[in-house]
């Protein structure tokens, strides 16, 4: 389980609110921020990386139940930027994170569309951001690679372990 204190971070997990891209709270018991250890390993090494720069990490999702993969699908069955059930998503085997980052002062940084934006704009590398969004996307995509992490294209926010695939679904009851 990832602690704020132990970890260094915020914790802020998104579904467990309705302030979400699906407009209701999806884990509405499930108020835990867990990873699987070499996730939090590598989480713990950015927290470090980030550190001189008086930035901290702020977690949205961690680990998702597989019931509620379904339920997003159901809901949004988007395969550009939510993974198919079926296939299973990295945050379903504990080895993803859906991060943002906040300065000294608590205030989340600017990344030019909102977390889980379903656009070409949330795209790591779409230049009709603003040099500042711009410039602290490639911020965090350089301390979370650097931390053992890889991205994928579609999300800024969206960072995963690099042999992501290897790790099995785990069961609900985590």
């Amino acid at each position: 389980m990832i602690k704020t204190n132990e970890f260094d971070v915020i914790i802020d997990l998104m579904y467990s609110k309705n302030t979400n891209v699906f407009g209701k709270a999806l884990y509405p018991q499930f108020s835990e921020c867990k990873l699987h250890t070499d996730a939090a390993i590598c989480l713990q090494r950015a927290s470090k990386l980030l550190k001189p720069l008086g930035l901290k990490i702020k977690i949205f999702d961690a680990y998702r139940p597989q019931s509620i993969q379904k339920q997003m699908w159901e809901m949004i069955p988007n395969g550009k930027y939510l993974a198919d059930p079926k296939i299973g998503s990295n945050h379903s085997r504990g080895v993803a994170l859906d991060i943002s980052l906040i300065d000294a002062n608590q205030c989340e940084l600017s990344f030019g569309t909102a977390i889980d934006e379903m656009d070409v704009k949330s795209h790591h590398f779409n230049l009709e951001v603003d040099q500042e969004s711009y410039h602290n996307r490639l911020t965090l995509l350089s301390i979370m690679v650097g931390a053992g992490f890889k991205y994928i294209n579609n999300e800024w926010w969206h960072y995963e372990l690099p042999n992501s695939k290897e790790y099995p679904l785990l069961d609900d009851s985590l």
